[in-house]
């Protein structure tokens, strides 16, 4: 078995690994360890009104070129599962033939586990069940890893663990008031003073709040790459320091299976996994563990 971590991250769309898991991928690789994404899709329908690419293949070679340069930061492997982006659940490229979202379960997982016998992870990252906000792509992201994790038991060194990467609905409310208070307009904006939150999950669901403030410049500028996906966003281009400190210091994860016995005090995704966690876990310093309930 390898003792050198290596993370696998199934991912929707190019900007979904840097915004979601950019501090874990950057420590994981800080370790000497190999963390991997593998996107579903190139993204050519993500929200980029305000590019000046109208040519489809064109705004295909431009996000997987942002996706390279901010492998290049963050320092992971890019790897492309080959769909074409489902777009949101209401637009009519969400039944294409080709997309993500109408692709057979049985083959999706079949190019997905060529990924999982050649880089051997000892732990699988996805999007949770509810997408973090409904999109197909996401779900099928899910449901894609989800059936990897089973059929991955048949090879000699299984993934030990999988987790979903998501967002606490009190980090959501954070971000929605910082906005609020620096005079910015936003989604969350709403969000700050509201109980029912469409998007990310509960905090009682979330099992492991990584601290990734140490690679939170790292992931502050891989997220900057994705100009043709995040440029107009002024929350990512224009927000007040405060913000990015709020938004960069910490990852959230539900631990949704695992092949190892595992505890609600673990501090990274390795914990537990014998002969692998040793090499990571210095940069994980124990501290109060952050409340967590559920059961895996």
């Amino acid at each position: 078995m390898n003792t050198k971590p290596v993370v696998l991250l199934v991912n929707p769309h190019p900007d979904d690994e840097s915004l979601g898991a950019g501090g874990l991928l950057a420590a994981v690789s800080a370790a000497g360890g190999t963390p991997v994404v593998v996107t579903c899709t190139n993204g050519e329908h993500g929200f980029h009104d305000h590019s000046t690419i109208e040519d489809t293949q064109e705004l295909i070679e431009t996000r997987i070129k942002e996706q390279s340069a901010a492998a290049e930061i963050l320092g992971f492997v890019s790897e492309w599962l080959g769909y074409r982006d489902s777009g949101m659940a209401e637009s009519e490229s969400v039944t294409h033939p080709e997309s993500f979202h109408s692709a057979d379960l049985n083959e999706a997982t079949e190019r997905l586990m060529g990924f999982i016998e050649k880089y051997q992870p000892q732990v699988i990252i996805t999007q949770a069940e509810n997408g973090m906000y409904g999109h197909p792509d996401h779900i099928k992201a899910w449901e894609v890893a989800m059936n990897a994790f089973d059929v991955a038991e048949r090879m000699e060194n299984p993934p030990q663990k999988l987790y979903f990467v998501t967002t606490a609905h009190s980090k959501i409310r954070a971000i929605g008031r910082a906005m609020k208070d620096a005079g910015m307009e936003s989604p969350f904006n709403d969000m700050a003073d509201e109980d029912e939150i469409p998007v990310g999950m509960p905090d009682e669901k979330v099992t492991l709040t990584l601290e990734v403030a140490p690679w939170g410049d790292l992931k502050q500028r891989a997220i900057r790459q994705h100009d043709s996906q995040l440029g107009h966003r002024e929350m990512w281009q224009d927000a007040p320091e405060e913000l990015y400190t709020t938004f960069m210091s910490q990852e959230h994860f539900i631990l949704a299976k695992s092949r190892v016995d595992t505890n609600p005090g673990e501090r990274h995704p390795f914990d537990g996994i014998a002969g692998v966690e040793e090499s990571i876990a210095p940069l994980f310093p124990a501290s109060e563990p952050a409340p967590t309930t559920g059961q895996h």
